[in-house]
């Protein structure tokens, strides 16, 4: 196990078995910028939702760059992009390991970096503070389905039907997106299974 993996093991241990770190044991480098432990988290989770901001754009210019070698390019930008935002995430969360939106946040970035198992992590600790929320339930089953995880996806809709449409309306858009993308691919019998059950609709009587 590398070290950066068994740091954010220990963090969410920590979510999972303990109360906030007191304040005096925060690793973070918020004295250095003469700000409260909160202040220093705040700041750096928005510098991170600034880089996603960055990298979307980046993404929606994607497609149009007629280029071979600008697209490469533009590719890298998005990656650097998606780095630098769990780069801030990731001292946010030091400074602050309750805060549900930054782990959120962090599962996108790893996921777009295509560090999925990391991704988990981070939704899973965000679904540790908070079970219900919804942008951490869609955000990892995302990365279930990025992981060809058909039955963890089926799950995570069913519970989005019932309890945030929005977001299972978010995932369906995933699912079909990846019916799309994959169409010409060579199924594995599960993944023909899924497949057909997203093009008929993802009725939620036939999830489980």
């Amino acid at each position: 196990m590398g070290m950066a993996m068994s740091k954010w093991l220990w963090i969410i241990g920590g979510v999972l078995l303990a109360g906030p770190l007191a304040a005096q044991t925060y690793p973070c480098g918020a004295g250095t910028r003469g700000l409260t432990y909160d202040e220093y988290a705040a700041q750096e989770y928005d510098s991170g939702t600034g880089q996603l901001e960055r990298a979307r754009r980046f993404e929606a210019e994607h497609a149009a760059i007629p280029d071979a070698g600008d697209k490469a390019k533009n590719e890298k930008k998005i990656q650097r992009a998606y780095y630098n935002a769990k780069r801030h995430f990731d001292r946010a969360l030091e400074c602050d390991n309750r805060l549900t939106e930054a782990y959120t946040a962090r599962g996108l970035a790893l996921r777009k970096m295509g560090e999925l198992d990391d991704s988990l992590d981070s939704y899973d600790a965000a679904l540790a503070l908070e079970p219900e929320n919804a942008d951490s339930l869609l955000g990892r089953a995302e990365t279930y389905l990025a992981l060809n995880r058909f039955d963890d996806v089926k799950a995570a809709y069913l519970q989005l039907s019932a309890a945030h449409p929005e977001a299972a309306s978010g995932l369906l858009v995933a699912m079909q997106a990846w019916v799309e993308d994959t169409a010409g691919d060579s199924f594995s019998d599960a993944a023909k299974a899924f497949a057909d059950w997203v093009r008929g609709g993802a009725r939620t009587s036939e999830a489980s």
